[in-house]
């Protein structure tokens, strides 16, 4: 008896398990972002409610709403917000086991019309999203989402950049924006300011960022005085994914094949780890050198210097393989309580790649050319990154993020070039080898709140550090020659200014805090939104550099010497060649190789955003700045160089959109920016830049413009 009690209970749980999974199976979700379609706010607190139906929604700190465990089938929704009109949008279909995701734009009730009615069946997915932030913002912006970086064969930063209209590549790795070099640009990470991954210049390697840990990429054209204004071509905003809304694992692995460079003869060298983005030991100077003071004159101690370096400095054929790359990313969201959500989400990424890039470097005078030089560069860049964001839900109106990002890549490059020298006149073969690691850490605290005061007060504040580290060990270069026009074997130039090497550090630590205030204090919504807030950032600078040459000394054997420099660079720096008639190696460290700077900036500002005349939006404001900037060196003749500029600058800013149509926007924006020095450009330090073939050097009276 028990036994079929039992069966039939077991029976009667199977069907109620089974239709309550088909119940189930039968719904879906509609999801989307609700903003304001003039100005593209947030609408925090709008709400969407399912006409006929209990079911509902309101949009949460970022405009996000989802009304889940919909039966399938049409349903009218209907959007609204106080002082904006309703918006209706009809047939909206519900399909099993999906979300059907509906963005909206509200209009102002400023502006009288009728009740908007949409009909909508097909999908808008974030890239039709993007499409429409662009044409809302105040700003002139170009942009991309993270769906639309995923369909492409996208790996790091840079390769996103590319795809951006008025975006130029340089180098690689640096972007030009609207045609002005990467020396007038600026980069934002998450909204903070982020260190150069360059000693030379003002420049930042977009190539650090891999691209699936990207969300969006937006380049500003226009300065809004919510922005630092230290960038006159653009500004480049940089977001991380954040946290998903439900579990999820994703593994992702590419190659790829370039007609112009795979497969196809490069030059390389042997020395030291590159598959791990940094430096096994091979390339650090040696122990025998000092730290913290030159090399001693001592002859027999130079010798010993001179063996204790690696003889690696012959190149060798190769081939240049495919292009690789590895990718895991995970996440999940947890219901902690009522209205209390965590959410993560981490990855990992791994690329290695490969170019090759033709050079001409000519130089021309009124008495003709100078130099006439070809070749080519081969890099092999290997990339290495890790995330891991957190992100804390309370309520509607409330959410705490930690990002936390780290990233470590390496150039390993092979520089060849040879052709005519007029001016000595010889013919000319000169060779570079150049491995530099680069690391970026950075960890942001970012808080969004919103307040029922002064009709929806938002508050944004970013609490953030970042640590760029650079690491140039062991650049090598050399040239041989000979007359020009003559039928002579080429012969190693043995002068300290042309063979050297080359070890170079560079560690940036920026810190900031900043705090944006969002309100209208008018029930009128014609009359201006306000917007405020301030920015304090501080930027330290170490930056350290050795350099070492090598020269002939005179006496011994001449035509022995000779022979042994018409032969290969390995052969040469063999050991037994430093002898006190032969190679020893010389210290050519300049007083002014290192140097020590800080900066401090500290903004604040206040912007309006009005509506004149029914279709034209003014956002207008202006920004102040104070900026000081402290530099320890030492000049030529090793005289202390100190100099510690201050700058108060006033920066104003409007920006007016037309719009003649629902489907057109006219833009004219007036601003002032400023173009401030950077340390490097300061410093008196030199360098000779080999793919340029010219010295560059610091200038410690520029001003700030």
């Amino acid at each position: 008896m028990f036994r079929s009690t039992d069966h039939r209970i077991m029976k009667l749980l199977a069907f109620i398990t089974i239709l309550s999974s088909i119940v189930y199976s039968q719904t879906g979700t509609i999801s989307g972002k609700i903003l304001g379609k003039t100005g593209n706010e947030i609408l925090t607190g709008a709400n969407v409610i399912v006409e006929g139906t209990r079911f509902g929604a309101t949009a949460d700190l970022d405009g996000n709403y989802s009304i889940k465990n919909l039966p399938i089938g049409k349903y009218n929704l209907k959007f609204t917000y106080i002082s904006y009109n309703p918006l209706r949008v009809e047939s909206v279909e519900v399909k099993s086991g999906e979300t059907t995701r509906i963005d909206v734009a509200l209009e102002s009730s400023a502006q009288t019309m009728q009740e908007v009615v949409v009909t909508a069946e097909a999908l808008q997915n974030s890239d039709a999203s993007l499409v429409k932030n662009q044409k809302n913002s105040l700003d002139i912006i170009d942009g991309i989402s993270g769906d639309m970086i995923s369909k492409t064969n996208s790996s790091d930063g840079t390769d996103v950049l590319k795809k951006m209209t008025g975006v130029t590549i340089s180098d690689g790795k640096f972007a030009y924006i609207r045609g002005v070099g990467d020396r007038y640009n600026n980069t934002l990470l998450n909204g903070a300011n982020l260190p150069s991954t360059e000693p030379e210049k003002k420049s930042f390697s977009y190539d650090i960022f891999p691209a699936n840990l990207i969300e969006s990429i937006i380049t500003s054209k226009t300065f809004s005085p919510d922005k630092p204004a230290d960038f006159s071509g653009g500004l480049v905003q940089i977001k991380t994914i954040e946290f998903p809304d439900k579990f999820f694992v994703n593994f992702g692995m590419s190659s790829s094949y370039n007609t112009f460079g795979t497969g196809k003869d490069a030059l390389t060298y042997s020395g030291g780890r590159r598959w791990l983005a940094n430096d096994d030991g091979t390339r650090s100077l040696p122990s025998i050198v000092p730290s913290g003071k030159l090399l001693s004159n001592d002859p027999a101690f130079l010798q010993e210097v001179g063996r204790s370096f690696s003889n690696k400095w012959a190149t060798e054929k190769t081939s240049l393989p495919v292009n690789s790359s590895l990718n895991l990313s995970f996440g999940d969201k947890y219901n902690l309580f009522e209205d209390h959500i965590l959410g993560y989400i981490a990855s990992v990424t791994y690329s290695n790649s490969n170019e090759s890039q033709e050079i001409e470097r000519n130089n021309y005078t009124f008495d003709g050319p100078r130099y006439e030089y070809s070749g080519n560069n081969y890099r092999n860049s290997v990339m290495m990154g890790g995330l891991l964001n957190f992100s804390y839900r309370i309520g509607l109106n409330n959410k705490i993020s930690l990002k936390n990002l780290y990233n470590q890549n390496a150039d390993d490059e092979v520089t060849h070039y040879s052709g005519p020298y007029y001016y000595n006149p010889d013919f000319r073969d000169q060779t570079s080898l150049r491995y530099v690691t680069r690391n970026l850490f950075s960890t942001q605290l970012i808080g969004e709140h919103f307040v029922e005061l002064l009709n929806g007060l938002k508050i944004e504040w970013n609490a953030n550090f970042a640590q760029s580290e650079r690491d140039e060990p062991d650049a090598r270069r050399y040239l041989y020659s000979k007359p020009l026009d003559e039928e002579q074997p080429l012969r190693f130039q043995l002068d300290q200014s042309l063979a050297t090497r080359y070890f170079g550090k560079l560690l940036d630590k920026n810190k900031g805090v900043s705090l944006d205030l969002t309100f209208t204090p008018f029930e009128d919504p014609s009359l201006p939104s306000i917007k405020t807030g301030f920015a304090i950032d501080f930027k330290d600078r170490i930056f350290d550099a050795r350099s070492f040459g090598f020269k002939n000394k005179p006496g011994g054997n001449f035509a022995k010497k000779d022979s042994i420099l018409m032969g290969s660079v390995d052969e040469i720096f063999v050991s037994e060649n430093f002898a006190p008639n032969f190679i020893e190696i010389t210290e050519i460290t300049k007083p002014s190789d290192s140097y020590v700077s800080s900066q401090n900036v500290t903004g604040t500002y206040v912007a309006l955003d009005f509506t004149l005349l029914d279709n034209i939006k003014v956002n207008t404001g202006v920004r102040y700045e104070y900026s000081k900037q402290d530099l320890s060196s030492k000049s030529l003749t090793n005289a202390d160089v100190k100099i510690s500029p201050e700058y108060h600058d006033v920066l104003p800013a409007i920006t007016l959109t037309w719009q003649p149509t629902n489907n057109m926007n006219v833009r004219a924006a007036f601003s002032k920016t400023l173009a401030r020095p950077e340390f490097r450009e300061l410093a008196p330090f030199s360098y000779y830049d080999f793919i340029q073939n010219e010295i560059v050097q610091g200038n410690v009276d520029l001003k700030d413009l």
